[in-house]
This record gives structure tokens, C-alpha cells and sequence, in this order.
């Protein structure tokens, strides 16, 4: 499976439910200060983005940067063969001779997003420029956009899960072992264990989407396993002779290569999730 989204550029549909007024000047320059935020986004193509009024203003020999756009022209527009087309991408009616806009398309087109974390991001920020515009009810859309919501907490479940496991180990392995140097070397060891396989799997090129956090969370959830065994039989067997010792060594030593076989394993098969 490969998350790569687009080679070359990427759209995103922006629903804008509440068009502007667009004989109001303040109202029109809010909705045209809201769109040059959006073509200023890191990414974005110039001169790439589509709407009626650009063909609009093509229609009327307009210049471009009239502070309210006159519709008087509308009509014919709409209807002309050329762009007619635009009857999908705008809602309107008419009161008399005077349309009134309801609702409009305008499409976005991005450079650079190659992944599905970088999609995400672009729609962070998307819905963050439109946040700034509430009077518009501006609704940024892909077709994966609910995955979108899920890559966006995927940072935060591969660090806070860990911690949490690494807090209550802390309290765990005090009581059951009830020496705190053994507790100690545990410890350090978990954080070890597990930073290791995320820098391993960062390096045979895996990135964060939903199976590989899967897996770093499997890796969270058994790396505290393997060192608080090793600590314990060790323990067990201080007191004891050598040869019981090695019995100890043996009792662990199949386990923990079991575990580093699986995690190579892993690690390369989700190497792919680019």
C-alpha cells in the first residue's frame, strides 16, 4: 500500500455556503482577503484558482480589483456557451433583473503533497484560514477528509500512549520487583527499546499513517515486557549458583530474540507505507 497523493498538484473544494454580499464593499473585500489567504498557503499554485467571478470578470472586461464586483452582467454570463458550466459550481436565483448568490464553489490547487500527512497538514490549515471567516461558513472538502481527522491525532497517540505506560510501569515494577535498581534499569530501558524501533522504522522510510502507529503502539505495549523479565529472573537467581544463572539466561534469551526478529520483520514490511 502506498499513501502517496498526487504527483504534481492537488486540489481542495472550498463550499462557501454564505456568499458575500457582493454590492457591499467591506463585505467583498472580507471574501477577497479570505481567498488571497488561501492562494498564499505554502503550496499553492498562482494564479491557479477557480471561481465564477475570475471567469466573471473576464466576461465584463473587468480588471480585477474592483472593491464590490457589479452582477448586473450576471445573467448573461451564466448563460453564455462558454460558461454555462459554472450552473454546477454556483447556486443562485433572481430577484427581478438582481441575482443573489446563495452558494459557490471555489477549488484550490497545491504543489508538494506527496503524503497523506502532508494532506492533512494542508487541510489544517485550510480550515484554519476559513476559521477566520465565519461569516462565509467556508467548508474545506477531499474525499478523504474524515482520514484527514484521524492522521491529524496520530502524533499525539504515538507519544502520550508510551507515557502513560511508562508512568504506570514506574509504579508496577517497584512493587513486583521491590528493588529500585532493577526498577531503574527497567526504566531506561523501555524508553530505549521503543525510541529505537521508532528511529529504526524512520530510517527504513515508514511514516506515520494509522498501520504504523498500530504497530509503534504494539511496540509501546510489549517493549516493557522483555527487560522487566530479563530483571526479575536476574534477580531471582543473584543468590543462587552459576549454574542456575545460565538457566535464567536461557529463560529469556529465546523470547528476546523472538521479539527482535518480529520487530525487523515489522519494521521492513511497513517500510513500504511511504
Amino acid at each position: 500500500m502506498s499513501d502517496v497523493v498526487w504527483f504534481e498538484f492537488f486540489n481542495v473544494l472550498y463550499f462557501i455556503e454564505k456568499p458575500p454580499n457582493f454590492d457591499d464593499p467591506y463585505s467583498y473585500q472580507r471574501f477577497r482577503a479570505m481567498i488571497s489567504e488561501l492562494e498564499s498557503l505554502p503550496g499553492s499554485i498562482n494564479n491557479s484558482g477557480m471561481m465564477w467571478i475570475n471567469d466573471y470578470e473576464r466576461h465584463t472586461n473587468m480588471v480585477g480589483n474592483e472593491t464590490a464586483l457589479n452582477t448586473t452582467h450576471f445573467k448573461s454570463f451564466i448563460t453564455h456557451e462558454i460558461y454555462k458550466a459554472w450552473n454546477s459550481g454556483v447556486k443562485y436565483r433572481f430577484e427581478g433583473d438582481i441575482p443573489v448568490i446563495t452558494e459557490m464553489l471555489y477549488i484550490g490547487a497545491y504543489e508538494g503533497i506527496k503524503t497523506m500527512m502532508d494532506k492533512a497538514v494542508l487541510l489544517s490549515q485550510c480550515r484554519q484560514v476559513v476559521a477566520r471567516y465565519p461569516e462565509f461558513d467556508v467548508v474545506p472538502f477531499d474525499t478523504e477528509v474524515g482520514m484527514v481527522d484521524v492522521l491529524l491525532q496520530i502524533p499525539y497517540v504515538t507519544y502520550i500512549i508510551p507515557i502513560l505506560i511508562f508512568v504506570g510501569a514506574i509504579v508496577v515494577t517497584t512493587l513486583v520487583t521491590g528493588n529500585l535498581t532493577v526498577s531503574l534499569i527497567v526504566l531506561i530501558s523501555y524508553p530505549l527499546i521503543y525510541i529505537e524501533s521508532y528511529c529504526i522504522s524512520s530510517l527504513v522510510g515508514m511514516t506515520l499513517n494509522p498501520f504504523s502507529t498500530a504497530f509503534l503502539i504494539f511496540v509501546a505495549a510489549v517493549a516493557l515486557k522483555y527487560p522487566a523479565h530479563l530483571c526479575y529472573q536476574f534477580q531471582q537467581v543473584r543468590h543462587r549458583d552459576v549454574v542456575n544463572l545460565r538457566q535464567s539466561r536461557r529463560t529469556v534469551f529465546i523470547p528476546r530474540i523472538g521479539f527482535l526478529k518480529m520487530h525487523c520483520n515489522l519494521s521492513f514490511k511497513f517500510s513500504e507505507l511511504r
